[in-house]
This record gives structure tokens, C-alpha cells and sequence, in this order.
């Protein structure tokens, strides 16, 4: 398969995340090289699903999301949930047809004002552990969505970016290929993978990247 000035079949969007307005996606793990360029996977295919990207020499369509804006995110999302909850909690506590409910609201109300927004807490603490050791300029590499979550892609987990807006050029036409993600499956136990690992192995980089901004 191959995708012209496409990214869709390449990153995968973290639902509802954005940063600096652009959309948050999760970037496939690099395992090796295929003529220079980074060979991209899957985790759940290591053996059978590959993928190479072929952009403008010197810059990449896409940018890493740093540890930084990651956490600045997690911290004002979690606190608008939590402000979401108390106020709820609160409007609850005003309709009167909830009046038998009313003691309930109000302990769950007071257990939250007394605990306060832990997940905000914790954020903020990795916040500033980051700004100590100065790392928080150092790509995120998450596991799940907690603190204590920046990990590395050998150890499972997603490296998040951006797609760059600066890349893509304005002044060519739609039909000019900009980026070209190049993408093969290989099935396990069947007579056409022996061809597919021809393919794989002789994969025409060069002729694709002629191809580029023409």
C-alpha cells in the first residue's frame, strides 16, 4: 500500500488531545532502517507489518511532543475534570427534588475539597522533577496516561508528535507528493509470504523519493 500526503495510515490520533491547537497522535516504533530511512512497526506484527516514510530530505511532517507540553496538558485537563466534578457536585446540592440525596452530595462534595485534585498533584510534581533534571525539553515517550508514565518505545511505549505544519508546502499543487508512506502486511502461513519478504527486502525507496515534490 502506498499513501500520498497522507499520515493517517501511519500515526494513530490519541482521541480528544491536542496541543498548541494540533491533534496529538501516537508515532509507530522505529525497529531498523530500509535504505536509509527508519523502518516504523506495530507492535502487535512485529514480523509481518512494516512501514517506511518517505519525506523531504532534512526535515520530517511531523515534531515530538515534549515531556513539557505533555504534562502541561495532563495537568490542565485533570484540573477542568475535577472543576467539572465539584461543580456538579455543587448544582446537585440546589435541586430540591435531590433533597434525600442531599447528605450524600454533601460528604462527596467535602471528601473532594478535602483531597483536592491528587492527579493535578502528582503532574505537577513530574513537572518539576523534569525541570530539575533537564529533561522536560526530551521527547514524550508515555505508557498510559498517569505521572510516572515516560518510558521508552523498546519498553511499549508510544512516542507522541504533531504533525508539523511548517513541512507541507503551500505553494505546489494538491496531486504533488510531499510524503509517501510506504506500508506492507505479510501474512504468517501462507504461500505469498515468501514473495512478500521479496518485496519487503527490494522495497524501491529510490523510486519514490524521485517522486517527491514533482
Amino acid at each position: 500500500m502506498v499513501h500520498f500526503n497522507q499520515l493517517s495510515g501511519f500515526l494513530t490520533g490519541r482521541a480528544g488531545m491536542s496541543i498548541g491547537g494540533l491533534q496529538v497522535f501516537e508515532r509507530p516504533r522505529a525497529a531498523g532502517t530500509r535504505k536509509g530511512y527508519d523502518l516504523c512497526v506495530r507492535e502487535q506484527n512485529l514480523s509481518g507489518d512494516g512501514m517506511v516514510v518517505v519525506v523531504r530530505k532534512g526535515m520530517l511532517p511531523y515534531r515530538p511532543v515534549t515531556r513539557k507540553q505533555y504534562l502541561e496538558y495532563m495537568i490542565a485537563s485533570v484540573e477542568r475534570n475535577f472543576d467539572e466534578i465539584v461543580a456538579a457536585e455543587k448544582q446537585a446540592l440546589k435541586v430540591p427534588s435531590l433533597s434525600a440525596f442531599r447528605a450524600e452530595a454533601e460528604q462527596r462534595l467535602a471528601d473532594l475539597l478535602k483531597l483536592g485534585n491528587e492527579r493535578a498533584v502528582r503532574y505537577r510534581a513530574e513537572l518539576k522533577q523534569h525541570a530539575s533534571d533537564k529533561t522536560l525539553e526530551v521527547p514524550a515517550i508515555v505508557e498510559g496516561e498517569g505521572p510516572d508514565t515516560f518510558s521508552t518505545e523498546e519498553q511499549g511505549g508510544k512516542a507522541l508528535v504533531t504533525v508539523n505544519p511548517d513541512y507541507f508546502r503551500k505553494d505546489l499543487p494538491a496531486y504533488v507528493p510531499q510524503v509517501i508512506v510506504v506500508h506492507w502486511q505479510l501474512q504468517e502461513g501462507v504461500a505469498s509470504r515468501h514473495f512478500g519478504k521479496l518485496v519487503e527486502a527490494n522495497l524501491p525507496i529510490e523510486t519514490f523519493q524521485a517522486m517527491m515534490n514533482r
